[in-house]
């Protein structure tokens, strides 16, 4: 993850719709992070509001996770239309998709996902099955290292 990215989710989940995907253009991701695409017809939405509040304070989880987060709010004009169109938003629909490092929908909710449910579909994706055991493999080394 760039450091910008990791600075903007120190600040919090809130800051993230700054964040935007140049329309469609999820490839500049793909093997490098999970994304969480959250659309919503405007920040007053209860579901975008509910979104947010289940999500504060997460960004460790986030980060462990290679997971950035980008709002899509209608309000904001065209920002996301492409990717509406991509992935059949409809208007004045809310939607959570999350996508794999692969590219693939891992999974949508049309309704606000809670961090635990996020972070279990998360690892129970096979990459990340790897990821975490290449980690353990990483600690235990450093454990025998620190041994010996």
């Amino acid at each position: 993850m760039n450091k910008s990215a990791l600075f903007i989710l120190s600040l919090g989940i809130v800051l993230m719709p700054a964040l935007t995907l140049a329309q469609s253009d999820l490839s500049q991701y793909r093997t490098k992070n999970r994304l969480l695409l959250v659309f919503a017809p405007s920040p007053s939405d209860p579901r975008w509001q509910a979104q947010q509040s289940l999500l504060a304070g997460s960004a460790a989880d986030l980060q462990e996770r290679d997971l950035l987060r980008f709002d899509y709010l209608e309000h904001g004009g065209n920002k996301g239309a492409a990717l509406r169109t991509r992935y059949g938003v409809k208007p004045g629909q809310f939607r959570v998709l999350l996508i794999g490092k692969d590219g693939h929908v891992a999974s949508e909710s049309f309704s606000p996902i809670r961090l635990h449910e996020l972070t279990a579909q998360i690892d129970r994706m096979p990459m990340r099955r790897e990821e975490m055991k290449r980690e353990e493999m990483r600690r235990e080394e450093m454990r025998r290292a620190g041994r010996g």
